[in-house]
């Protein structure tokens, strides 16, 4: 095999990057002409201003900070009579501990989520109220986080946000896809550029970017299917990890022969991170089995390391959508023509971009939630109560991994059906 063929995204790749906030096309920030006030005048440029910019990063600060919180309360929940008197309600003998940290992060989940949905609601009404008033709101996250610590934990727990938490966190693991989609496209395009570069500046020779692409795509590929191997040893026995672990395999086989053998669009390199994330996918999946037979990790180490890989890889994801939606946002968005605040944020689809960056930090706040409570699984003494929920999770991740696979490849048919529209010649696909 050419190792030249395994680079296939070149230099101008950029429009086949899935913009994570963008529907319509928008210019690149690198594009941008100056405004005609010049940057001593507007002072935006100088001052660093982009019109979303403080309101996705105050938000994505607050996302972490709150997961950091949710991991130390957990760790060490509040001895409070009062709270703990509403935290253990409904809990059953036996699994206090298992509740306690469950409750402490939901609690922080849930005060997450309405904080973003009330800066959704700012941002309707108005587009700079996206990035403005940061203080209220958070003095407001606060109260809000401290009323929640004394509400009875029926409101939280199966019967409340808990199954709100899981269809949310259902939808951001298909969403990480695309995030993850998204970044691995510009690394490969990243590499592909600095190949050409190479290849322009040596006298032949083997191309150690193009040995890179090659090497760490089939290395990720690998270690995946090795990976989910290892899992069919020591997870495998129960009919429904079978099933997962068999079409995680299967998808990763025939995501990268589609890859390699159907279509010029991808890269080795973006099929062996899809790989990886399917691997992942299929781990957090399998432990969630309430068959101790068949899921030696109920209470073990294996599951401290798909929380700690969930959270790396969810801290991941939201860090490259804050940047691909602030180098996305619209070239007047950067600095107004006036001198009036409100002009950038009069540009024509910035509020769709703010609300749909609003509804990514609502997603992620239900996925890190799940993350850290197993998808809000009670488990003490190597049992898992409420069998039927773990379950129930098993084939919620399960199948957001087989709808993750299929956006995968209509990402590489589509520009093949449509290369127009894609901004792609025909002639890129012709081998």
């Amino acid at each position: 095999m050419n190792i030249s063929n395994t680079a296939n995204v070149e230099s101008g790749g950029a429009d086949s990057h899935i913009h994570i906030a963008t529907i319509p096309h928008i210019e690149d920030k690198d594009s941008r002409q100056e405004s005609t006030c010049g940057k001593t005048v507007c002072g935006y440029v100088d001052l660093g201003f982009t019109a979303g910019s403080t309101g996705t990063y105050v938000g994505f600060a607050i996302l972490v900070i709150t997961m950091v919180g949710s991991i130390v309360t957990a760790a060490q929940p509040p001895r409070n009579e009062i709270i703990m008197k509403e935290w253990l309600t409904e809990c059953p003998i036996g699994y206090e501990k298992s509740c306690l940290a469950n409750q402490a992060v939901l609690r922080f989940s849930c005060a997450l989520v309405v904080l973003y949905g009330i800066n959704s609601i700012c941002t309707l009404a108005s587009a700079q109220l996206y990035d403005t008033h940061w203080i209220v709101k958070i003095l407001v996250y606060i109260v809000i986080l401290s009323f929640f610590f004394f509400i009875n934990a029926g409101h939280f727990n199966d019967s409340g946000y808990a199954w709100f938490a899981r269809i949310g966190a259902f939808l951001y693991i298909v969403l990480q896809q695309v995030i993850l989609l998204d970044s691995a496209l510009a690394w490969n395009e990243h590499w592909s550029d600095n190949a050409k570069k190479e290849a322009q500046n040596s006298n032949g020779g083997l191309n150690k970017w193009k040995v890179a692409i090659f090497c760490t795509g089939f290395g990720l590929c690998i270690v995946s299917i090795v990976a989910i191997g290892l899992m069919f040893k020591y997870f495998g026995g129960c009919m429904a990890n079978d099933v997962v672990l068999s079409l995680g395999i299967a998808i990763n086989v025939l995501g990268f022969l589609y890859q390699m053998t159907c279509t010029r669009i991808g890269s080795v390199l973006t099929s062996g991170v899809m790989a990886a994330y399917y691997a992942f996918i299929c781990f957090s999946a399998v432990t969630l089995n309430p068959n101790h037979e068949c899921n030696p990790s109920i209470s073990r180490s294996p599951q401290t390391w798909t929380t700690a890989l969930g959270l790396t890889i969810t801290t991941i994801s939201l860090s490259w959508t804050c940047y691909s939606t602030i180098k996305a946002l619209p070239a007047q968005a950067l600095t107004g023509v006036l001198l009036d605040d409100e002009v950038p944020y009069a540009t024509p689809g910035l509020k769709g971009i703010l609300l749909s960056v609003s509804g990514i930090f609502v997603l992620g706040s239900c996925y890190y939630a799940m993350v850290l409570t197993n998808w809000s699984t009670l488990q003490s003494n190597f049992i898992m109560a409420h069998a039927q929920l773990g379950e129930t999770a098993l084939w919620l991740q399960g199948s957001a991994s087989w709808i993750c696979f299929v956006m995968y490849i209509w990402s590489l048919t589509a520009p093949m059906i449509w290369p127009e529209r894609f901004g792609m010649g025909t002639s890129r696909y012709h081998r």
